[in-house]
């Protein structure tokens, strides 16, 4: 077992996964008892004293963060709204045991040690995950930094110290896109990603105008009874199917599918969130979740 994540995390600092590949990424915000989807995009790039950078804007409070990557260190660098230097948001070439110092906005600087290095399944495939730790802080003592993805706390999450399930406020990365209409990562949060609706206020980069044709695909998940589900489509079809657990973690594959419904049953599942992983026709991944 430790042979396979050694060499899991070798591959990985061979091919670096960039962040500012992504088009987008939507993030579950919450107040109280109020919840909403707040996407965060590229909104194009900028020069900074002659220094590249992407810009990353926030909705629907328009807050522009400005970030740099250097995918040979395996870097990224913000700049905070509101600031004119530059703050280290991800390191990915960190090692276990190493500390770094997260330096929130308005809220004193943190000191984190990295406990785990290991892989999460993403709809694109396996992308490394580093756990840190602190006891410096009751806002998130426990963080995870995805490679190609961002923070599980959202892509900014430094400007936001108030990650914490038990208080009022709280941010969680639902879902990120690579490209257009082509999700690199489905989180765990309470709202759902809605990729296929208008009114999502992450719907503009997950489809956009140029995308919208009729051959979009859409699955859906319909219950048949309580131990057993059916996977359809009426415009595509199941070329490939894979279950995994919250975590990441694969719990069956059904390859060479070539239908338009498939029953699963959920007798044995534990109680809990999973993720199924479609392949369509044409070799893309679709994500869903399901609740047992």
């Amino acid at each position: 077992m430790i042979i396979i994540l050694l060499a899991t995390v070798i591959g990985y600092n061979q091919n670096y996964h960039p962040i500012l590949k992504n088009v987008g990424w939507c993030e579950e915000e919450a107040w109280n008892l109020a919840e909403a989807q707040t996407p965060y995009y590229n909104n194009g790039d900028t020069i900074l004293d002659n220094i590249h950078y992407t810009k990353l804007s926030k909705f629907p409070l328009f807050e522009l963060f400005l970030l740099r990557e250097d995918t040979i260190l395996q870097k990224v660098w913000v700049i905070l709204p509101g600031s004119n230097t530059e703050t280290l948001l991800y390191d990915f070439s960190l090692s276990v045991g190493m500390q770094i110092t997260a330096n929130y906005y308005s809220a004193s600087p943190v000191l984190y040690t990295v406990l785990v290095i290991d892989s999460i399944n993403t709809p694109l495939g396996l992308r490394k995950r580093i756990k840190l730790s602190t006891t410096d802080t009751t806002y998130n003592p426990d963080l995870y930094w995805i490679e190609g993805v961002g923070s599980t706390y959202g892509p900014v999450y430094l400007y936001d110290p108030t990650y914490n399930p038990s208080m009022s406020s709280y941010h969680c990365l639902i879902c990120s896109y690579i490209d257009i209409g082509v999700q690199s990562y489905v989180g765990s949060c309470g709202i759902y990603c809605f990729t296929n609706y208008w009114w999502s206020p992450c719907y503009s980069f997950m489809t956009e105008v140029k995308s919208i044709t009729k051959d979009i695909s859409e699955f859906i998940i319909k219950r048949i009874n309580s131990d057993e589900i059916c996977i359809e489509s009426d415009n595509d079809i199941i070329k490939e199917l894979k279950i995994f657990s919250i975590e990441g973690r694969l719990l069956k594959s059904i390859p060479n599918l070539n239908t338009d419904e498939y029953f699963i049953s959920t007798k044995n599942w534990s109680f809990g969130l999973y993720i199924i992983e479609i392949t369509n026709k044409k070799g893309l991944k679709i994500s869903l979740k399901v609740n047992k």
